[in-house]
């Protein structure tokens, strides 16, 4: 089975709030996470109740499912760093600064915001997701599609 790169990069993008896995036997992506919000208390339940229950098939089967890294704990740091390196001499220095301290990502994400970069932002961003799909898929041996 082959995963599509676009679906697991668009997995790891929300790898900061939900759990993924990929599924080595049908080549699915599952995201496991907060249920949302909900129009009742018994549709929440039932959600948890879904969710729980994907768990376990997890859990049972674990070799089967293969989890997603958090990128945000470890690779969207550097991926920010390089869009900084990348942009104008002005627009990087002011980019560079904002990754300096706590808060990082938010300072960043408003500096990127007031320099009317989030076009070229979010291509860099998309683009350097299909990598890192790439990458997590070579080093765990799973079959990909571009």
């Amino acid at each position: 089975m082959e995963i599509s790169l676009q679906e697991l990069a668009a997995a790891l993008a929300k790898t900061d709030v939900l759990q993924g896995y990929v599924d080595t036997r049908e080549g699915r992506i599952l995201m496991i996470g907060a249920a949302g919000e909900a129009a009742s208390f018994d549709e929440a339940a039932k959600r948890g109740e879904d969710c729980v229950e994907r768990l376990l098939s997890i859990e049972d089967d674990w070799q089967r499912y293969v989890p997603l890294p958090n990128i945000y704990e470890e690779e969207i740091r550097s991926v920010m760093q390089d869009f900084a390196k990348k942009a104008p001499h002005d627009a990087g220095v002011a980019l560079a600064e904002a990754l300096s301290g706590a808060a990082a990502r938010l300072r960043f994400r408003r500096t990127v915001q007031r320099l009317s970069l989030e076009g070229a932002w979010q291509a860099h961003l998309s683009a350097s997701l299909q990598m890192l799909a790439r990458d997590w898929c070579e080093e765990n041996a799973i079959a990909y599609r571009a």
